[in-house]
């Protein structure tokens, strides 16, 4: 858990869900004056809905299409983290990249394979953005009895810019300084490599390993509270 600031009583909370923009978002929220205003609290991968809503109102939750979400964890996870960290494999992820050196590679093999259900079973065991996803940390949820009485955001990675400039000016604040990495993302995806599955396959793989990822990723990013919040 990383507290930005921990002399303001008011606070923000973001859920950090793997592969959102989380770290983008950790750096941004420092340009702004919102930390002078409110404690904001990061959570840390793990940290479900349920074991932090009753302590904050305002929330901010970070989503992204779920199968662009595990494909970018397992590349990241490819490139042990890089280039915004240096985290080498473990000696289960030194085995299971031997066998899966790329994501095509992954996804056709286990749709292929007998034991396909082992194999997603293991990625999920190894990689924290698999591990923790939509359904971990909102799973046996009401969500829109959960998300009453709260301030609720929804910061889409696909549009991330533009949805955190609208909450900076929800909150009649300003960004002190818009880098080019701001501007970048600002007026574009960082997801838009050239996709090499075939669509049959990728259906077959959304279908079968991430069914529930996309039941609960459907009910936040349709969700609209009714303070209008959500933009």
């Amino acid at each position: 858990l990383i507290i930005l600031n921990k002399l303001i009583p008011r606070s923000i909370y973001y859920i950090h869900i793997g592969k959102t923009g989380g770290t983008w978002y950790r750096e941004m929220i420092w340009k702004t004056c919102i930390p002078f205003l409110y404690k904001v609290v990061i959570g840390g991968h793990g940290s479900k809905f349920q074991d932090i809503a009753f302590k904050y109102k305002i929330i901010i939750i970070p989503i992204r299409d779920p199968y662009s979400r595990i494909k970018s964890g397992f590349n990241s996870r490819l490139r042990q983290g890089a280039p915004a960290y240096n985290n080498p494999w473990s000696n289960e992820e030194v085995a299971f990249f031997a066998k899966y050196p790329s994501f095509e590679v992954f996804v056709s093999s286990i749709l292929q394979d007998k034991d396909g259900e082992g194999g997603y079973k293991t990625f999920k065991k190894i990689n924290i953005h698999a591990k923790y996803g939509y359904e971990y940390y909102f799973s046996k949820l009401d969500l829109r009895e959960a998300f009453k009485n709260k301030d609720i955001f929804i910061i889409r990675q696909e549009s991330l810019g533009e949805d955190f400039d609208k909450i900076i000016k929800h909150f009649s604040c300003k960004i002190f300084s818009k880098s080019k990495e701001f501007k970048r993302i600002l007026h574009s995806s960082n997801d838009k490599k050239i996709e090499t599955l075939p669509n049959k396959k990728i259906v077959e793989f959304k279908n079968k390993y991430l069914s529930n990822e996309y039941k609960y990723f459907k009910i936040i990013s349709n969700y609209k509270p009714p303070n209008e919040n959500k933009f």
